[in-house]
């Protein structure tokens, strides 16, 4: 029992975690924490969501307040100016030695309230050890509720395991004993899972879509408009094409060197590589041909840290750590749907009486983020007293492309046409972080049976957008046989939107690329 503190500490020991139907990533151990609360959409099984990302709340907390360590030092990535959530890198399970979920009673040394996750990386020793975890399952392993009064329903599939293989194996030891040791690892992990009800369609260049097995009656007298007649529109789907998502490429190769400098100086050198290829999820309400593709190309993370007992009460440590991320979110591969603006583009279509989209996917995105971030701390114990000062800070860069096909989002209602979007795609969006500084002091006081916790801390965030353009030239486009009109607009820093009425022979002008 810890009576100097307010904190409670709960261990899951390995043995545990082995007993458990849960995945091998450290969302699936934190949410086994009291409080801690993540979304239902990946909610895991035994693996079968591989290493899916999850932001995790406790308390009330946001969501995107969730620092994720590694050795101490951050790897988020730049969204929220380094709040970071919704990275791609994927932790290789078999190179960890702990990890470490902290939901409350934070010290001074941390600078937000919300889920605090730490990874300590495992060293290599004077021996050599070796480690080898592997697993695999498909849908023949699994069993459904799946009946005819569901299907009755309209229920004609559920989701079950497409794929599980997950090869991890790990080694470490000594390259000169009692002075250099190496822990290095690889895992392969392919999830792939077939998805309830959604299924790819027999013409992914429909310009209606029903996803009714008896069919749907379209047309403007279903709305009680009396214009033209009804039809009877035969259902979209492929039932004998089930669409499925997740992994279907996932390597990650992890280093860890350790160098005993002299007796008093120690220095870690961590550097880890990740490359994956994630399907989108289609369901119900998103066709496959709206779904997107994840390409990470590829993600990495490169650390250096160093300790310095000095004397018995004084401690010196501090650390390094460069993270790079760059993926590519667009159209779902397979279907022959290209990406761009024309007549022959298919876009993002609504159906509104069913909530379901098709077409295309909502935007296709290329994003490239990198971080710094740095920490330096001075430890002193004495008989009464554990004091702390640090220095922490954190500055990179993000950069993001969008695009979207022509540009815009069509909305129909039983197949008529209910509204048009129209965006000002394709546009880049930069975001710089100069400082995310943060000054520390705190104390552990005894004093007979009292103890103080005490600790202060000042931050200071500097982040800026830099001026950006959104630069739209003219296009030329006839308006009729005689003669010819030019139409266009400029906008400046913020992304504008040009509407126009075309002639038949011009129904789909092709918007000029824009930078912003």
């Amino acid at each position: 029992m810890d009576i100097q503190a307010t904190t409670q500490r709960r261990a899951l020991t390995s043995e545990l975690l082995n007993e458990l139907p849960t995945g091998r990533s450290f969302q699936n151990v934190a949410i086994l924490v009291p409080g801690v609360q993540m979304p239902l959409l990946y909610s895991d099984v035994g693996g079968s969501d591989g290493a899916r990302w999850q932001t995790m709340k406790v308390h009330g907390s946001r969501d995107d307040q969730m620092p994720l360590l590694m050795n101490g030092m951050p790897f988020n990535n730049m969204n929220n100016s380094g709040g970071g959530y919704n990275h791609t890198l994927a932790i290789n399970t078999g190179t960890v030695q702990e990890m470490t979920v902290t939901t409350s009673g934070s010290t001074s040394e941390t600078k937000v309230s919300g889920v605090v996750a730490n990874t300590v990386a495992k060293e290599g020793a004077n021996r050599f050890s070796f480690y080898f975890y592997s697993d695999f399952s498909n849908s023949d392993l699994q069993s459904d509720n799946l009946n005819d009064d569901l299907r009755a329903r309209g229920l004609q599939s559920v989701d079950h395991i497409k794929q599980l293989t997950e090869v991890n194996p790990t080694m470490g030891g000594p390259i000169v004993k009692d002075t250099l040791w190496f822990y290095i690892g690889y895992r392969y992990l392919r999830t792939t899972k077939y998805l309830a009800n959604s299924y790819l369609a027999k013409n992914p260049f429909t310009d209606v879509y029903c996803n009714k097995p008896a069919g749907c009656l379209y047309g403007y007298p279903t709305l009680g408009i009396p214009i033209g007649g009804t039809t009877l529109v035969a259902d979209t789907r492929d039932l004998s094409k089930q669409d499925f998502s997740g992994d279907t490429f996932h390597h990650t190769y992890t280093g860890n060197l350790t160098w005993q400098v002299d007796k008093k100086n120690k220095a870690n050198f961590f550097y880890h590589l990740g490359r994956r290829n994630l399907l989108g999820d289609s369901s119900v309400t998103t066709a496959p041909e709206a779904a997107t593709y994840l390409y990470s190309a590829p993600d990495y993370l490169a650390q250096g840290s160093w300790t310095n007992p000095f004397t018995s009460k004084l401690l010196f440590e501090g650390g390094f750590t460069f993270f790079n991320e760059t993926w590519w979110s667009l159209q779902k591969p397979g279907m022959g749907i290209p990406i761009g603006s024309g007549p022959g583009f298919p876009v993002y279509r609504l159906e509104a009486s069913s909530g379901t989209a098709y077409g295309a996917s909502f935007v296709n995105i290329r994003a490239y983020s990198h971080q710094y971030n740095m920490r330096f701390a001075t430890n002193y114990v004495t008989g009464s007293h554990a004091f702390k000062f640090g220095i922490q800070d954190m500055w990179g860069t993000r950069n993001f492309g969008y695009e979207q096909n022509n540009s815009q989002i069509q909305v129909f209602f039983n197949g008529v046409p209910l509204s048009l979007s129209q965006y000002t795609y394709p546009y880049v969006d930069t975001q710089h972080l100069k400082m995310a500084l943060g000054l520390f002091a705190q104390d552990r006081w005894t004093v007979n049976r009292f103890t103080f916790n005490l600790g202060v801390r000042f931050d200071r965030h500097n982040a800026y957008v830099p001026e950006q353009e959104t630069r739209r030239t003219g296009r030329t486009f006839r308006l009729a046989s005689a003669w010819r009109g030019t139409f266009g607009g400029t906008g400046r820093r913020w992304p504008g939107s040009t509407t126009g009425i075309t002639s038949p022979a011009n129904r789909w002008p092709r918007p000029r690329r824009t930078t912003r």
